[in-house]
């Protein structure tokens, strides 16, 4: 008698076996696949291979997103870039060079410039003349006189205007075209007010000017060569003055202007006008022509013009 043998599904224990071939049964209970051999089960759990083989996938996975975990902080790190060492040029600059000497204050500038801080220039008023413009300005031509026993710098006057409380209703300030003003010399100086008061009014002229150096400017005479006066319009005061001018130095002036003065049958100014030359640079012997439309400013019919004119010494580029 043969031995028979009860198989039995070794991951339920089930008897209830169902024979798919000579050697694969499937447990009938829980579905497990069973290997028969030589008389002898040898299963495979399809629940616990499927078990397995999630586990194995489930560390596969783990350990793929710790890697990309660990992959993505050290991205996440400053990346170092080692800089070549670059050394700095030698650069060279054209820099002018300064008198330390020259820059040095004494005690004598200072007890100088504290002189000249201190004292008011004697500027005096030797004449004036009022008048008005066609558009309805007022102007005054002043000439005034150093009074002092030195220089002048940027001598000028002040007009004010009062009301007839002696409130002041207005101010203004003007400037004579020479910077540097001798002991004793004399000059014009213009003042202009384009919207006068409608009111009564006085008015009072004083000068100004100041002995501090600092305001000194390098002021260069220029000749006049020849100048002409040709009427304007048939007018007797609106005139055109043309002519000549000539740089007698030995450098290059800058900036000519030439001043043009009315002057009454006395030698009393009663007009002026100024106007750039048409070169207003001249180098050394050089001439230049100019023109001069004169009239808003005269007072009244000239019997004479005298001229005069000035420029900048030429200052070369540091």
């Amino acid at each position: 008698m043969q031995d028979f043998q009860i198989i039995k599904c070794p991951s339920c224990g089930s008897t209830v076996i169902e024979t798919k071939s000579d050697t694969i049964a499937e447990c009938s209970y829980c579905g497990s696949k069973i290997i028969l051999s030589n008389n002898k089960v040898q299963s495979v759990n399809n629940k616990k291979s499927k078990w397995i083989f999630a586990a194995v996938l489930s560390v596969i996975v783990i350990s793929l997103v710790a890697y990309l975990l660990l992959k993505s902080k050290q991205a996440e790190k400053p990346v170092q870039i080692e800089k070549p060492s670059i050394g700095i040029p030698n650069l060279k600059v054209n820099l002018p060079k300064l008198n330390a000497k020259a820059m040095t204050i004494t005690p004598e500038d200072l007890e100088k410039n504290q002189l000249e801080s201190t004292s008011v220039p004697n500027i005096g008023i030797v004449r004036q003349v009022q008048a008005k413009t066609l558009n309805g300005g007022l102007y005054w031509i002043v000439t005034i006189r150093n009074d002092s026993k030195q220089s002048v710098f940027r001598p000028g006057v002040i007009t004010s205007l009062f009301d007839e409380n002696n409130k002041r209703i207005e101010e203004q300030k003007g400037w004579a075209k020479i910077i540097q003003l001798e002991p004793g010399m004399q000059t014009e100086v213009l003042v202009y007010i384009a919207n006068p008061p409608k009111v009564n009014y006085k008015h009072e002229i004083k000068g100004m000017g100041s002995f501090s150096s600092y305001l000194k400017a390098d002021q260069q005479s220029i000749e006049v060569v020849e100048f002409i006066v040709k009427p304007k319009n048939n007018s007797k005061v609106y005139v055109e003055i043309i002519g000549d001018v000539k740089n007698i130095h030995d450098f290059q002036v800058d900036f000519i202007r030439v001043v043009a003065i009315a002057k009454d049958k006395q030698g009393n100014t009663i007009g002026l006008a100024d106007s750039f030359v048409s070169n207003s640079s001249l180098k050394a012997n050089a001439q230049s022509g100019f023109k001069i439309n004169a009239g808003t400013f005269v007072t009244k019919p000239p019997d004479s013009w005298s001229l005069w004119a000035f420029g900048k010494k030429h200052r070369e580029k540091l």
